[in-house]
């Protein structure tokens, strides 16, 4: 975890766009959601103050009007929120003692804007096609169209297992040891 949040405030202040800026925040309040204890600990040990840093963009995020713009955004900080909350009072970092009045009036002002949040959630219904542009090579589809007529499949079989090796050659890319290996089999096979 201490590498996660290393590699986040290494770009924490760099950020050039809110989208980047607000995946950083979420890497840190994933990290305080799974240990709050040690997720603090290693921000405050990344650089002293940092933890105070973290805090006040965290709750600057949340007071903004779109600080938060997404379902899975406003979700996480609750729980995360919430985390904090159910934390035991010798476990809790002195710093998070300083902002602990902030951490209701943070979730209520999520939970405000969650409704509204979850009516602009665009959905996309699923019509059971899935589409796609892999259509079936033209060999096999003319030999899987042949297996319908024919009563003796032991002459085709072996045919339909050379189509899968040459159909397997054709999609494997054309460098590394796996072609190589097909190359050779083929030739002294």
């Amino acid at each position: 975890m201490q590498v996660i949040i290393n590699t986040t405030l290494a770009h924490f202040d760099s950020a050039k766009t809110n989208k980047f800026r607000l995946a950083n925040l979420e890497v840190l309040i994933n990290c305080v959601l799974y240990n709050p204890v040690a997720g603090f600990h290693f921000i405050e040990a990344y650089s002293p103050g940092m933890a105070r840093i973290f805090l006040d963009r965290w709750f600057t995020t949340i007071k903004a009007e779109n600080g938060l713009p997404r379902v899975y955004d406003k979700r996480l900080t609750i729980i995360a929120l919430s985390a904090l909350m159910e934390m035991e009072q010798s476990t809790i970092p002195e710093l998070l003692r300083e902002a602990w009045q902030f951490l209701v009036s943070g979730a209520l002002k999520v939970f405000e804007g969650l409704p509204k949040a979850v009516a602009g959630k665009q959905t996309v219904p699923f019509t059971g096609h899935i589409p796609t542009t892999d259509a079936p090579l033209p060999a096999r589809k003319e030999l899987e169209d042949s297996f319908e007529d024919d009563d003796d499949f032991e002459d085709d079989d072996e045919d339909y297992l050379n189509l899968n090796e040459d159909e397997g050659m054709a999609i494997v890319c054309l460098d590394g040891p796996l072609v190589l290996t097909i190359f050779y089999r083929r030739c002294l096979g």
